[in-house]
């Protein structure tokens, strides 16, 4: 049938200058660069009714799965098409993916505006704990949380994804920055792929971070950085700010959360998702695969109940 013809095809998921966008009503979108739609530079598509497909075979587009496709390159046997999906038809599509390698198309996006935020559930009926919380944390209530994801863990590899969370714990407001990062040339190993999910290809059309470096340190300004293993994400960014011959971030601009967590209690395990099961926060985004805005975002959460437990508030 069908699914079985599409299932021999599609060889994995790619992007092609894929982003995430916000329409007027206040949906989500696709917009693919270079897939215009008569009118526009960019064709904007319903986020949940599109995925992104190679496929290796002409045939693939007179699948009943494929409604609208559009054909991108000119050659039909390294075609990139969008398959839009009519409702009666997702379940099959979905099961579809099952057979494939497990391979994402990241949709974390930056937020530029700062945008309220709310404490964790546990803390927004204490008020006392979180008077607490805002006397440990930097005078002006300004911290950014952040994550990155690599090609390995050798001084040879690259970052290749980054999210910075900047939080104002007086005005209750955030902002938000991501990219994915071109990491020229440098492949993940088997390990880093298995965790980060992103594969080398979708990559290529990325900005180097040689791109990006300004708009990073101007986005964390002078403010504390919280990292999970704070050595580990510092060296890496240090390495690729070392390469372009800018100054380093010092190790005095981090806190690492997990010192702080052993330093609470080194008998359990410390790791991010063992240390928000204890919290209660919720896990889910990182079900399938680490990403760098999910983690940053899960720091965000679990880091004021860190510090007032290091204080013996809670």
């Amino acid at each position: 049938g069908g699914a079985e013809l599409a299932a021999n095809t599609i060889e994995k998921l790619v992007s092609l200058s894929l982003e995430e966008v916000h329409d007027s009503d206040g949906s989500q979108s696709l917009a693919l660069d270079g897939v215009t739609d008569g009118e526009e530079d960019v064709a904007l598509f319903p986020l949940e009714k599109a995925v992104l497909l190679e496929v290796a075979d002409v045939e693939v587009l007179h699948s009943p799965l494929l409604k609208g496709a559009v054909d991108v390159e000119e050659e039909l046997s390294q075609s990139i098409v969008l398959g839009k999906v009519d409702a009666v038809e997702e379940e099959t599509f979905e099961n579809l993916f099952d057979s494939l390698p497990s391979i994402r198309v990241p949709r974390a996006v930056s937020c530029p505006e700062f945008v309220q935020f709310e404490f964790h559930p546990s803390l927004r009926n204490k008020p006392s704990s979180v008077d607490s919380f805002l006397k440990v944390i930097p005078p002006n209530g300004c911290i950014v949380f952040l994550d990155t994801e690599t090609t390995g863990l050798s001084k040879n590899d690259r970052v290749i994804e980054v999210a910075f969370i900047l939080r104002n714990y007086h005005t209750m407001q955030e902002k938000r920055w991501y990219s994915l990062i071109n990491p020229l040339g440098q492949k993940s190993g088997s390990m880093a792929l298995q965790a980060h999910k992103i594969p080398d290809r979708i990559l290529t059309n990325e900005k180097p971070f040689s791109d990006l470096a300004d708009s990073i340190m101007n986005f964390i300004g002078d403010h504390l950085l919280i990292a999970h293993n704070v050595g580990f994400d510092r060296r890496m960014l240090n390495d690729e700010l070392a390469r372009l011959f800018l100054p380093l971030l010092p190790e005095n601009r981090f806190e690492c959360t997990l010192k702080l967590a052993r330093k609470i209690d080194s008998s359990k395990k410390n790791n991010l998702s063992a240390i928000c099961d204890r919290y209660e926060v919720d896990l889910t985004s990182r079900s399938e695969y680490h990403g760098a805005m999910q983690d940053a975002l899960l720091l965000a959460e679990v880091y004021p109940l860190l510090k007032l437990s290091q204080k013996m508030i809670l």
